[in-house]
């Protein structure tokens, strides 16, 4: 992770974890600006911590609620796709092992998303996890995203996937009960309703509804293309619009990247993101891509 990366903003009233791709650049400048602009409301980055996630809250903190964003999981691979990390040699070698990608993917780093899926799901390409870790999570057939999304959220997360089958759905949603979700889809008006409970007045706080989502500037992309191809694949917001329509539109945007196939790929490897939020379950129109 670069360093100085936010990793977590700290406020009076909760901890908001960044999780990348999520909205979280958003979130925190929002944060940030709010305590510009309202007295007695505070936000502090943290950065340079050796984890992220809930094993880095320092135990000051600890006592306050966690908040983090909660992206459809679909959605979430295609800009992950749309990113294109792995087209920079230098991060590929460092986390791949490239030679055993390009004998399964001769024209890597070239990827179809459905390639893609299925190379980010497959740990033995991995070069920067441990062998056990790579194997387990490889028996196991647990999704990126949700490597990614426990990592954060549980103090031992390899624990979690290796018994998250038998726990009952009940019991795992309890677990997740004392964190706060923001709704990517609908990031803004989650991010308002959390700061009026937090106490400050609505009207201060309008120009979050007003604000779009925040894309990174170039520099901090990887390379041109990754930053061209990620600016295609956005959907511009559109604030006039009532949010069941931006919603729904998001919605379709990523169903069009997906065959029944890889909708059935991802189901089964991310079941434990879709157990636990099961209104992300997809409903595809039964076509499938050539």
């Amino acid at each position: 992770m670069p360093v100085g990366q936010v990793l977590m903003v700290v406020t009076d009233n909760f901890v908001y974890l960044h999780s990348p791709k999520s909205g979280g650049t958003f979130v925190t400048e929002m944060l940030l600006a709010v305590a510009s602009r309202v007295n007695g409301f505070s936000a502090i980055n943290l950065t340079d911590l050796k984890h992220s996630g809930v094993r880095s809250i320092p135990d000051k903190y600890r006592h306050l609620q966690v908040v983090m964003n909660r992206r459809n999981i679909f959605s979430h691979y295609v800009s992950r796709y749309n990113y294109r990390w792995w087209t920079s040699e230098k991060r590929a070698r460092k986390t791949l092992d490239v030679d055993r990608v390009k004998a399964d993917y001769p024209l890597f780093p070239e990827l179809s998303f459905s390639e893609y899926l299925r190379f980010v799901n497959h740990w033995p390409y991995r070069s920067n996890f441990s062998n056990k870790i790579q194997s387990r999570l490889e028996e196991r057939e647990i999704g990126y995203n949700t490597w990614e999304f426990v990592r954060l959220t549980q103090q031992n997360p390899m624990a979690t996937l290796r018994t998250f089958d038998n726990i009952p759905a009940g019991q795992l949603r309890e677990q997740y009960s004392d964190i706060r979700f923001l709704r990517t889809e609908l990031l803004n008006e989650d991010l308002v309703a959390l700061l009026v409970e937090s106490g400050i007045a609505g009207q201060e706080l309008a120009f979050i509804l007003e604000n779009k989502a925040i894309i990174p500037r170039p520099g901090e992309r990887l390379s041109i293309e990754a930053w061209l191809g990620y600016l295609s694949s956005r959907v511009p917001r559109k604030f006039t619009a009532p949010a069941q329509e931006r919603v729904a539109r998001k919605a379709t945007c990523w169903l069009e990247y997906y065959s029944a196939a890889d909708l059935e790929f991802i189901s089964c490897r991310d079941r434990f993101y879709f157990t636990l939020f099961p209104e992300m379950q997809p409903v595809h129109t039964g076509e499938t891509s050539d």
